[in-house]
Parts: structure tokens; C-alpha cells; sequence
């Protein structure tokens, strides 16, 4: 739908460029044109692009991007608008017989502006190209005739109708940006879940770890020497989770007994499980100078 609001937009500009640049060449405007020959060159290199965005409208285009669809595969709205609306300007009290100030011999009637947006603008790019046609050979005045047919129609009927093929599209854009819109919150909620799942799942197997390690620090203690196992810290450390039965106090000579209990650290953090317990209530040097002199 963005295609079609594109060439919408395009049908309705080159409409007035095409239409301002006819009439120029009655009286050209040489402080915008400079001379005749700039003037008809420019019709022409516009009128070749007014065509193609008519043939996209008609046949779609796929190259571009956004890509334009073809006339077949558009919507009923977008096919009502474009093909069967039988009164074009906003103003619907317009398409009354007494509203306008018909003119046949312009070919200025009914039939040419209530047969549809699309027969309207065939009229209308059949003129162009026929002016066309006549400015690639030199100086070239436009029929009076065609030249008040495309200013009657052009601003209620050409421009009007455009306009509303522009603001159905923009409707159904506005459709498939709310259905993006709704789809991308559900995604962004589901990632949510994943970053949160993965964090829970990261944290489980960290503290699996960290369990892990104090089952085997745990292990390790329960392998000490027995004169080890009886230094009071660590009887208490040990007998706190059920390794050893908590032990006398003051089985140790009164000299081997640690005095400092300051806390221990690790880089400024206290290391997991028991291994700040057992930094916490140990004096390494003094613990590994006791156990040299029991062995």
C-alpha cells in the first residue's frame, strides 16, 4: 500500500506540473524557463515520468521500492476509488447536474468525470501526449480546447480523486502499521522472557557451581590430619556442617591458639562458602607454622 500511496501522490503533482507547463507554452514564462526550447524539453522529460507512474498504477512495478502493486491485486476499497467512484470531488453536491457549468464542445460532460478516476485520467494523459507530440518538433501552442477541458477537471475531479486514492491507502498503511506495531511489542515481550530465562538459567548453574566447590573444600577438610582437625576453628567450621562432631574446647596448647580474627578478603569481596569462613577465623601463617611443628 505504500507503493500505491506513492504514485498517488505523484499522479496528483505531475497532474498540476503538466497542466501549468501547457499553458506556459501559449506565454512562456521566460524568468522560469528561460526560452521555448527549455520549456518544451522539460514537458517532455516530465510527461515520460507521468506516464511510467500511470503504467505502475495500472500494471504495478516491483523494482522500486516501495514496490507499487498492480491495479488487479489492490484492495475493493482502492478498486472502488479508482475505477467505480462515479462522483470524485469532496464536495458530492457537485456531481449535481445544476452544479456545474457543462460544456460539451470541450468534450466537458458528464461521462467525463463520472466514468471514474481512471477513464478520467486517460483523457487527461491522452491530451498530454498529444501536446507532447507536437512540442518535440519546435514552438508548439496548445489546443485552447484540451487546455480548458484539463482546467475544469482538473482540481475537483482529477485532484479530488487522486486525493482519496491517496487517503484510502493511507487508511490501509495505517492498518498494516498497527498490525507491525502489535507484532513487534509481542516480540519485544519474548525477548524479555529469553534475557530474563537466560539470566535465571546463567545464576543457577553459578550457584551449582559454587555449591559444587564447597562439597569438594568440604571434602578436602574432612581429609585433614587429625592434629588438624582439632585446631578449634576449624573443629567448629567442620562441625557446623556436619563433618565432625564439635570438638572440646581448649584441645589445643594455649600457644597454638589462633588469636586474630580479623576478616579475610578477596580482592576486596568475601570469597563464597566455606572458604571465607575458613579465611575469616584462620591465621594462615600461624595455622601452617602449627601444623610444620606437629609433623
Amino acid at each position: 500500500m505504500f507503493g500505491v500511496l506513492d504514485t498517488s501522490g505523484d499522479m496528483q503533482t505531475y497532474g498540476v506540473r503538466m497542466f501549468t507547463m501547457a499553458k506556459d507554452m501559449i506565454q512562456i514564462d521566460k524568468q522560469t524557463w528561460g526560452n521555448d526550447t527549455n520549456l518544451r524539453q522539460g514537458y517532455v522529460n516530465d510527461l515520460t515520468y507521468y506516464n511510467y507512474v500511470y503504467s505502475a498504477v495500472l500494471y504495478g512495478d516491483t523494482s522500486t521500492y516501495p514496490p507499487v502493486p498492480s491495479f488487479d491485486s489492490l484492495t475493493q476499497p482502492l478498486i472502488w476509488a479508482l475505477d467505480q467512484n462515479p462522483c470524485l470531488p469532496y464536495d458530492q453536491s457537485l456531481c449535481s447536474a445544476t452544479k456545474r457549468n457543462w460544456n460539451s464542445s470541450i468534450g466537458y460532460d458528464t461521462n467525463s468525470v463520472s466514468l471514474g478516476l481512471l477513464h478520467l485520467t486517460r483523457n487527461v494523459m491522452n491530451i498530454h501526449n498529444g501536446i507532447k507530440i507536437g512540442a518535440s518538433d519546435g514552438p508548439f501552442t496548445p489546443n485552447p480546447n484540451e487546455l480548458a477541458f484539463l482546467e475544469q477537471t482538473l482540481e475537483w475531479d482529477y485532484l479530488d480523486g487522486w486525493n482519496h486514492v491517496a487517503l484510502e491507502a493511507f487508511s490501509e498503511t495505517q492498518d498494516q502499521y498497527q498490525k507491525a506495531l502489535n507484532l513487534n511489542v509481542i516480540l519485544f515481550a519474548l525477548e524479555l522472557v529469553l534475557v530474563f530465562l537466560g539470566q535465571y538459567v546463567v545464576v543457577s548453574k553459578m550457584m551449582n557451581n559454587f555449591k559444587f566447590m564447597d562439597q569438594c573444600i568440604f571434602d578436602l577438610l574432612s581429609r585433614l590430619p587429625h592434629q588438624v582437625k582439632n585446631v578449634p576453628e576449624i573443629a567448629e567450621l567442620l562441625a557446623e556442617h556436619d563433618i565432625i562432631p564439635k570438638a572440646p574446647k581448649n584441645t589445643v596448647p594455649p600457644e597454638f591458639e589462633v588469636k586474630s580474627r580479623r576478616k579475610s578478603s578477596f580482592f576486596g569481596g568475601q570469597l563464597p562458602g566455606p572458604m571465607t569462613l575458613i579465611l575469616q577465623r584462620l591465621n594462615a601463617s600461624r595455622l601452617s607454622s602449627w601444623v610444620l611443628k606437629i609433623r
